[in-house]
């Protein structure tokens, strides 16, 4: 499948490439951290959904 440059620009297609520093604050106030694995200069994280209140 080739997408076309027209497409892209018409979309959200960025990535956003932070740090767990900057990310983690941000996922916490929307989810429950299951795991947080560092690799290699980048991490994975495992969520869960927040209980309800």
């Amino acid at each position: 499948m080739k997408i076309s440059a027209e497409y892209l620009e018409q979309s959200n297609a960025h990535l956003i490439q932070e740090g767990p520093e900057w990310w983690m604050p941000k996922l916490e106030r929307r989810f429950g951290i299951h795991q947080f694995s560092p690799f290699q200069g980048e991490f994975a994280v495992i969520v869960r959904p927040l209980a309800a209140r």
